[in-house]
């Protein structure tokens, strides 16, 4: 079966791809890319999504199996953007990828699907205590999924917010998050106004 590293190296072969290319391609420089292949590193969760949309089979690469669900991590990184970049880098930095996408049945993805994202964004916040961390401004509560994909939905359905980097979305998501927990409510204006805060003036 070899190594993370050997597994790594033999999917980029046969995709016909140079390290370079491929480093390239996955975010990275290709003295990163030596290093992860040598198993001196590994990568983070960013790195694996770009593997996948390369083609990679990242089941494989992950455990040696190619019977791994690779659809399965699709769907799970689906759900990872939505919350957005600068949530994927320092929160999800430590996910527990695999166990994650273990965690994943087909009901859920079938869900997914179909826009209930609630059952994959319980399995993400039960795999990743740094984004519980965030959302619940570190203290010790239980993060309601149906909740924080309402308040995701309202961001996304914001144009105001939709035109802010992605670190801006992902700060007014957890502050969203956070009142509308208080509150029980989703409170659009809330949204509206801190993205227009947080717009830089033009001209």
């Amino acid at each position: 079966m070899g190594s993370f590293g050997e597994r790594l190296k033999e999917e980029r072969e046969r995709l016909g791809m140079t390290q370079a290319a491929f480093a390239a391609a996955c975010g990275v420089g290709k003295t990163a890319q030596y290093t992860y292949e040598a198993n001196d590193r590994h990568p983070d969760a960013l790195y694996l999504g770009y593997a996948m949309a390369a083609g990679v089979n990242v089941g494989y690469v992950l455990n040696g199996s190619r019977q791994h669900p690779g659809a399965q991590i699709g769907a799970a990184l689906k759900i990872v953007d939505k919350i957005g970049e600068e949530l994927i880098l320092d929160a999800l930095g430590n996910i527990d990828l695999e166990g994650f996408t273990e965690s994943i049945s087909d009901s859920d993805i079938e869900a997914a699907g179909n826009h209930d994202l609630v059952p994959m964004l319980q399995k993400l916040i039960a795999h990743t205590p740094e984004l519980r961390m965030i959302l619940e401004g570190n203290q010790n509560q239980t993060v309601d999924a149906g909740l924080l994909e309402r308040v995701l939905l309202a961001v996304e359905n914001s144009n105001t917010a939709r035109a802010l980097p992605a670190g801006k979305r992902a700060r007014i998501t957890a502050l969203a998050y956070r009142i509308a927990k208080q509150t029980g409510i989703v409170d659009k204006r809330v949204i509206e106004e801190s993205a227009a805060l947080a717009t830089p003036e033009l001209g």
